[in-house]
């Protein structure tokens, strides 16, 4: 059976989003290679595997899973084209020139 990154024997094919907050005598070590997302409450708000949820409790935090996620192909829609990128940051930079944000 493969296994989820992390110290634990847990399954792949999945990824648990969840709210890390400091607890005992946190070690910040461990929350190097989490996937950051957008805070939330003042949490720190991660996508992490099971495996990463074991290592951090034991690291001395408390997390708090919110969902899980199930590991898939990324929807084809959501992704840009190199030009599509290319004429949204040379937009951006223009309008930055400009004075305008948007």
């Amino acid at each position: 059976m493969s296994t989820a990154a992390g110290s634990s024997d847990t399954p792949a094919g999945v990824r648990l989003e969840a709210t890390i907050r400091p607890g005992t005598s946190p070690d910040p070590d461990a929350l190097k290679g989490l996937d950051v997302l957008p805070p939330l409450d003042g949490a720190l708000h991660v996508l992490m595997s099971p495996g990463q949820v074991v290592d951090v409790v034991t690291a001395g935090y408390e997390v708090l899973v919110l969902a899980a996620h199930p590991i898939g192909p990324l929807d084809p829609s959501l992704i840009m084209d190199d030009a599509t990128a290319q004429a949204w940051i040379d937009d951006k930079v223009a309008q930055i020139r400009s004075g305008r944000r948007s």
